[in-house]
């Protein structure tokens, strides 16, 4: 009988190919190339090592697939169909926990883009004018609600921590991790709201937080926030953060989610002064898969162990 295969969907260099292949004993070690060269039989792919929709499709639809495990090379699962996956038997796991230093940075970078004026000076430089009017502002003392406190929002509160600021948290638990003052479940950060210099995203996409952020959470806002979105798209209302970001409630939003991706030409948020768009790149980095090969590598041999998950595992009912 052949070898089940293990797919690695995602371009990664030589070294970490080799480091797969010596820990998947048993198996044919494929790529994507491999896959679209029709060198193995779709069938018989056990493990998937990142997503792509045309490869996953045709593997779910065979009648003799052997998938049992996907590793996702991202922290959000949503592009998946849980319900599919679950009748199937087929395994889950996200790489949640490989972009807290990115996601801290990019997130910091919106801050003091707007708090010490780089942007403006940007835009200045570009139209060569030397304006000192505006002396920016500090990130210290401010009061900062993170909503969203896994391993990324654990991370950033930290290092906003090293910025002198208060930072608490939203989370469906109401437990407290390290870093934060205080921590409120869904149902209760609404009436700590009015008292938040800023504001950030970091949650995943679930039912429970589809449209999380719409026109009766933005209203109770204090006016001149901050907003940061580098969560999901859809946990945002787009109409009504723009309505937001109009009628002065936000002074500043940093975007690097949105409902629509890629976001249209013609978007109005594209013209908006306050509003720094970035194209869906916070958890981008040079050494991203560096992180998630021993990830991959810890859940691989729990995996040939005992086929269960060390890492990550999603739990289909909770979403996440």
């Amino acid at each position: 009988m052949e070898k089940p295969v293990l797919l690695l969907v995602p371009d990664i260099p030589d070294a970490l190919i080799s480091a797969v292949k010596n820990a998947a004993e048993g198996y044919d070690v494929m790529t994507a190339a491999d896959w679209r060269d029709k060198i193995f039989d779709t069938a018989r792919i056990e493990i998937m090592f990142g997503w792509n929709r045309e490869i996953g499709k045709q593997v779910l639809q065979e009648v003799d697939s052997r998938l049992k495990w996907i590793q996702a090379d991202s922290a959000g699962v949503n592009q998946f169909d849980f319900s599919l996956l679950q009748a199937k038997g087929i395994l889950l796991s996200s790489a949640s926990g490989i972009h807290s230093f990115q996601m801290t940075e990019s997130v910091l970078g919106m801050l003091l883009s707007h708090t010490r004026r780089i942007r403006q000076a940007v835009i200045n430089q570009e139209r060569r004018q030397w304006v000192r009017g505006d002396k920016g502002s500090d990130l210290s003392g401010k009061k900062v609600l993170i909503a969203g406190t896994g391993q990324i929002g654990q991370h950033l509160a930290k290092t906003l921590g090293a910025f002198d600021v208060s930072v608490y948290g939203v989370n469906r638990s109401g437990r407290q991790p390290h870093g934060f003052v205080k921590t409120y479940v869904y149902q209760e950060f609404l009436a700590v709201l009015p008292t938040m210099d800023v504001v950030i995203n970091l949650l995943p996409l679930t039912k429970e937080t589809y449209h999380f952020f719409d026109s009766e959470v933005f209203s109770r806002m204090k006016k001149g926030v901050m907003f940061i979105n580098a969560g999901r798209g859809e946990s945002v209302k787009t109409l009504d953060l723009m309505t937001a970001c109009q009628d002065g409630t936000i002074a500043f939003a940093g975007l690097d989610v949105f409902e629509e991706e890629p976001l249209p030409e013609a978007h109005p948020l594209w013209g908006m002064e306050n509003v720094l768009i970035t194209p869906h790149i916070a958890g981008s980095s040079d050494r991203y898969y560096d992180r998630l090969l021993p990830l991959f590598l810890d859940n691989l041999a729990s995996y040939l162990h005992d086929g269960t998950l060390q890492k990550n595992h999603i739990d289909y009912t909770a979403g996440y």
